[in-house]
């Protein structure tokens, strides 16, 4: 690739994407393919998946990627605080407490009281437990993807659903206090049976006769977004810019926010609570170009059109643009391939911003089974290398693809993919 055509392109989508887009949503996870080969595919990408890596590589595929019909679903849940394990705890002794508080109400018995008092206990314990730990799930699923590769025009077709969600549990130190002198006031009742001390008790923590639930200031959080999305996306290699490809791919969006705050005691996690609508369009651009030897370079802007979505508690999360450029290299049995994210990836939710640098590889064996391995490092610092690996079998046009990727037991992402490609 020329020097004036690197300037050229990379001149182009700082225009469209603004000197001010520095933090962008994360890229996605989408493909198994990209999945096992370190999230690579900028420039490594086949006609089955440029409509998400770089629509230009509709115009700069290989003769044999003619066309691609894929069906994809890919999922990540990363969960290192072991905050879901933390939350059924919480919730399994937060109903043991509503129970026992009830039981109570019915009968306030010194034996009831006991009760009571070690519920309040588990559920302080289970609820301390849980200060300040987060996770995030990730989900990817297309059901239509078609890709017809060609260097006077390429095209593609894509309908794909996109869900980030994180949660975070908020412990008040208020709380701790709240629920020692709860405690500490059944406790005194359970010991001495002292009809002043059971006055006492419920003109404390109730409306004078009976005992109320806690009035907590802990929240759980939860915020997120899903996007469904329709593009088409366009390519062409043009012969007067050194047979340098470009590809565009506008689409419909549609916008789905959630977020919301929640009891402990009542801390079930769901994406039906806190919903905000929007829809909308924006678009993707991308520049490939082969560089001769089995080289390939790529460079790509996604969501160039900047857009933030406030949620129904007034919080922003933003859609802004996201670049990524990728080089490449192929032989008639391997491909090797490296991503690397030009803009930070700010979360939607909680967690840490991520800059993700990705290698991977692709070897063929018998021209039916595929072979994938691929390694993502943080360049951001914030999170630990992610290995991949993934296999791909295709018979008489028909393919299946599978990949997982772990940083951890707590960390994990698995996509799988069946299509057909001629």
């Amino acid at each position: 690739m020329s020097t004036s055509n690197v300037r050229v392109a990379a001149a182009a989508l700082v225009l469209l994407c603004g000197a001010g887009a520095v933090r962008a949503m994360p890229f996605g996870i989408f493909d198994p393919r990209s999945m096992a080969m370190g999230g690579t595919g900028v420039s490594s990408g086949t006609g089955g998946n440029a409509s998400y890596f770089n629509p230009a590589l509709l115009a700069a595929a290989g003769l044999k990627d003619r066309f691609a019909f894929e069906m994809t679903i890919a999922a990540r849940l990363s969960d290192p605080d072991k905050l879901r394990d933390d939350v059924d705890r919480m919730d399994s002794s937060g109903n043991n407490l509503s129970n026992t508080l009830g039981l109570f109400n019915q009968a306030p018995t010194t034996a009831n009281a006991s009760q009571l008092a070690s519920a309040l206990g588990a559920f302080h314990r289970d609820l301390q437990a849980v200060n300040n730990k987060t996770l995030e799930a990730n989900l990817f699923a297309s059901p239509l993807t078609v890709g017809v590769p060609g260097k006077d025009l390429g095209w593609a077709l894509h309908a794909a659903a996109r869900a980030d969600v994180g949660a975070k549990l908020f412990f008040s130190s208020s709380d701790d206090a709240l629920l020692t002198n709860y405690q500490n006031a059944v406790e005194q009742y359970a010991n001495t049976g002292n009809p002043g001390d059971l006055t006492n008790l419920v003109t404390q923590f109730g409306n004078g006769t009976t005992l109320n639930d806690p009035n907590y200031q802990s929240h759980l959080d939860v915020r997120g977004v899903a996007l469904s999305e329709f593009g088409v996306s366009l390519a062409h290699e043009f012969q007067s810019w050194d047979k340098l490809a470009v590809g565009i791919t506008p689409k419909y969006v549609k916008v789905y926010t959630f977020d919301y705050s929640v009891s402990p005691q009542r801390s079930e996690i769901t994406i039906d609570k806190g919903r905000k609508d929007y829809t909308g369009s924006n678009l993707d651009v991308g520049f490939a170009k082969d560089l001769g030897s089995g080289f390939k370079a790529g460079l790509v802007g996604k969501n160039v059109i900047a857009r933030t979505y406030t949620t129904i508690l007034g919080n922003d999360i933003e859609l802004k643009p996201q670049l990524r450029a990728g080089l490449s290299h192929r032989t008639g049995w391997s491909t090797v391939a490296i991503d690397v994210d030009l803009t930070e990836n700010k979360p939607v939710a909680f967690d840490k911003p991520t800059r993700y640098a990705g290698i991977g590889a692709e070897f063929s064996a018998w021209d039916f089974l595929l072979f994938r391995v691929g390694y993502r490092a943080d360049l951001a610092g914030n999170y630990s290398g992610i290995p991949s690996l993934g296999l791909g079998l295709s018979i008489f046009g028909v393919h299946v693809d599978a990949a997982v990727a772990r940083r951890s037991k707590e960390d994990i992402m698995a996509a799988v993919q069946v299509g057909f490609r001629f």
